[in-house]
């Protein structure tokens, strides 16, 4: 990561990200924390929709996650990235 907020060109874009993975990843763990409350009383519906969010959140969280590691991975090979052929595009 200081590789990525080292650079200036990436800082702003990652502080971003890094601020929206966070962001993500306290709203899965709020989600979960209400799944593990003894006290909390779901009906199955309610449960399933709780279950949902808190996977949403932490997909959301994990792609962000994700994106920061490609930035990482650009700076240190100091180049862009490679073009897909037509064919790997059109299947």
């Amino acid at each position: 990561m200081s590789e990525v907020k080292g650079d200036p060109r990436w800082k702003v874009y990652a502080d971003h990200i890094q601020l929206l993975c966070e962001r993500h990843l306290a709203m899965a763990q709020a989600e979960k924390d209400k799944l593990g409350d003894p006290m909390t009383f779901l009906s199955p519906e309610e449960n399933g929709k709780l279950k949902l969010r808190a996977a949403y959140h932490q997909g959301k969280a994990e792609g962000y996650s994700d994106t920061l590691k490609v930035i990482k991975d650009l700076i240190d090979r100091g180049k862009e990235p490679e073009p897909i052929p037509m064919e790997e595009t059109a299947a």
